[in-house]
């Protein structure tokens, strides 16, 4: 068969288009047509299908196209093994603070926090990117105030990491986040 950039000539097409109609050769180039198993094979008969009691692997299962019936109570069996009744369940051991971070009200209170702030880092000025809301008086200690839109302030990554590194993670105060933002201004 020919190289890429050879250019062919009459004969060589219509000697490959001969070839091709006899089943010399396949639609790969060189490679011979599959005709079957070949003289030989476990499975090989005549007419190229199985021998007589050889059966594929696949006889009787679903498959995904066959009428749609595999797929017809895939709602009810996916209800069924929720929760307590899936084989991972291992009892409910999700922490709270998991649990809270996750909820709706978290997300509502990071965006607010994100959208009054104008989704701008306020110690760097970083305008858009990884942001991240801290809040101001700490999750642990002040349970009713973690989805207070007030008790929150936007930073980016960086700004949050160094933020912790300098007054670290527990006891953080406003005092602390006007220090800060206002005297180590980047």
């Amino acid at each position: 068969m020919p190289r890429k950039g050879y250019r062919q000539t009459k004969e060589h097409i219509e000697k490959t288009k001969q070839l091709f109609q006899e089943g010399k050769i396949g639609f790969q180039k060189g490679h011979p047509v599959y005709g079957g198993f070949q003289k030989g094979h476990p499975l090989y008969s005549k007419n190229g299908c199985f021998k007589k009691g050889n059966k594929p692997w696949n006889t009787g299962k679903m498959t995904s196209g066959a009428s749609g019936k595999h797929w017809e109570n895939s709602e009810e069996i996916r209800k069924k093994i929720r929760g307590k009744n899936h084989y991972n369940w291992k009892g409910g051991i999700t922490p709270e603070n998991v649990k809270i971070r996750q909820s709706i009200e978290y997300r509502f209170w990071v965006e607010g926090n994100m959208a009054r702030d104008n989704y701008t880092c306020q110690k760097c000025g970083q305008c858009g990117g990884k942001l991240q809301c801290h809040h101001i008086l700490n999750f642990a200690e002040y349970p009713e105030l973690r989805f207070a839109i007030d008790n929150g302030i936007t930073f980016c990554q960086d700004c949050h990491k160094k933020f912790h590194r300098k007054y670290g993670i527990k006891n953080n105060n406003l005092e602390q986040i006007k220090e800060f933002v206002i005297r180590n201004k980047c």
